[in-house]
């Protein structure tokens, strides 16, 4: 399919206007109609346990794993949607969001004694290898007398926020540093939302007389602009072994730009 749509566009340079142009695939669906969430079963020392919707739709899913390194802790995955918007943006409103919530589950009294270190940047890396940004938030608090750790990890991709969360007593508080670092980084690389829609859709810039190579190199940036963006036209692609997979779709009207972050 990527080559026929490729010799199509080269084509279409035989008879580019003067002025720039453009090909759009056109779409009048919501802007995401579907997304296929794909996890997977092993994330550094991690294995995954479960994966299902987290309630309802705008909530994502929600991974759960576990690791012999953490026997009485909570590694939970969530992916949800988060709305288009430039990637510095993404991350940094949904920091913000994970760290308000903090504050209103304290108010609440889900919390006592909740400290919450400053946040530090945490680089990571895409399944291309290419450089996505994430954060790392370290907090302490109590539960029903019960005094815990815990570590976030928050990265924004394809439309979503991926967050990591992990949580043990005192004891292992090293253990979340080293042990969650590399199980993040796995799943920020690994874990995929791919969404059908009219995110899928493609423009093209061409210059007047726009050669073969040139329509065929803004046809291939295109592309590889979209696959990081998780679109595709269609089908999704079959799921890999060693992935779980779980569907969540938007009725008409349902998908957000401005989707809320909640505590999670």
């Amino acid at each position: 399919m990527r080559w026929i749509v490729l010799a199509t566009l080269v084509g279409l340079a035989a008879c580019a206007a003067q002025t720039p142009s453009s090909v759009r695939k056109a779409a009048d669906e919501q802007y995401i109609e579907e997304t296929a969430v794909d996890v997977p079963e092993v994330a550094g020392a991690a294995v995954l346990v479960n994966a299902t919707r987290a309630g309802t739709v705008d909530a994502g899913i929600e991974a759960s794993y576990r690791a012999d390194r953490l026997p009485d802790g909570s590694i939970d995955l969530f992916i949800y949607p988060a709305g288009r918007m430039p990637e510095e943006a993404g991350l940094d409103r949904g920091t913000r969001g994970f760290l308000d919530s903090l504050a209103e589950a304290k108010q609440y009294g889900v919390f006592d004694d909740l400290q919450v270190d400053p946040t530090q940047a945490f680089p990571s890396v895409r399944e291309d290898d290419s450089a996505l940004g994430a954060n790392k938030v370290r907090l302490r608090f109590s539960r029903n007398g019960a005094a815990l750790e815990s570590r976030a990890w928050i990265a924004y991709k394809q439309n979503y926020w991926f967050k990591l969360r992990m949580t043990a007593t005192p004891s292992f508080g090293a253990e979340l540093d080293a042990l969650g670092d590399v199980v993040a980084r796995d799943l920020f690389r690994l874990a995929r939302a791919t969404s059908k829609g009219a995110c899928s859709s493609m423009t093209i810039t061409l210059p007047p007389s726009p050669s073969p190579q040139q329509v065929l190199d803004a046809a291939t940036d295109a592309m590889r602009k979209q696959d990081l963006l998780g679109c595709v036209p269609k089908d999704y692609p079959e799921t890999k072994p060693g992935f779980r997979r779980a569907i969540l779709p938007f009725p008409p009207g349902s998908w957000s730009e401005s989707e809320s972050d909640s505590e999670r």
